[in-house]
Formats: C-alpha cells, sequence, structure tokens
C-alpha cells in the first residue's frame, strides 16, 4: 500500500470508529501528507494556474 494511502484511511478511521479528543491536533500533523497531491490536482482541473500561488488554506480545505 502507498504511504499516502495509508495516511488517508488511517484518517478516516480514527475519524468514523473513535473518538478523537483533539482533531485539530490530528489534522496539524497529517495534513502535508494527506495533501502533498492537492495543488497539481487543483491546477490540473483548471482551478488554478500553475504560476499561481494557491492559499494554504485552500489546498487543506480541498484535500481534507
Amino acid at each position: 500500500m502507498q504511504p499516502r494511502i495509508a495516511y488517508y484511511k488511517l484518517f478516516a478511521i480514527i475519524l468514523v470508529t473513535g473518538e478523537v479528543a483533539k482533531p485539530h491536533i490530528l489534522w496539524n500533523q497529517l495534513k502535508t501528507r494527506l495533501y502533498n497531491n492537492v495543488k497539481h490536482k487543483l491546477c490540473h482541473m483548471n482551478h488554478y494556474q500553475i504560476d499561481q500561488d494557491i492559499p494554504e488554506d485552500n489546498i487543506c480545505d480541498y484535500g481534507l
């Protein structure tokens, strides 16, 4: 299994099956791994130009 897919699955399992006391801490620790590819995908889907700066919040929101 690819590491990125493992992070997606781990994150989903934790959120669905357990009570997370501080979900924002979990999100902050995993978000860079989870949205590693998102900027490329947003450009590919024509939401942004390749040379355009994309706000990190937008990348995080789409990744989530």
